[in-house]
């Protein structure tokens, strides 16, 4: 779960850029080599996680509603989500609440 999370407020430091020619020789006469990928700091990660984990929503029965986040697992491009549904059948009844994708 942690390795999908995403920050909107990070974002990674700028990179140097190299214009690269044919040869694979940047216009500098150096070898272009393709950039690091940047990752966000451990401390930032953990931080993340730690709030997340206190506002997941717990897998329970409860008698009052209750607010948290909600995962679940997808493996195909989410920009191929077009609707999502939460179905609820149990002791409080059933209930069909449409999500924002």
């Amino acid at each position: 779960m942690s390795h999908t999370l995403k920050d909107p407020e990070w974002a990674p430091p700028p990179a140097e850029e190299e214009i690269k020619s044919e040869t694979g020789l940047s216009t500098n006469g150096k070898l272009a080599v393709a950039p690091m990928r940047v990752h966000m700091p451990v401390k930032m990660q953990l931080a993340m996680e730690q709030h997340v984990r206190k506002a997941v929503l717990p897998e329970s029965d409860r008698a009052l509603p209750q607010a948290g986040l909600l995962f679940f697992e997808y493996r195909g491009k989410s920009k191929s989500i077009y609707s999502v549904e939460l179905i609820y059948t149990g002791p409080a009844g059933k209930a069909t609440l449409a999500l924002q994708p």
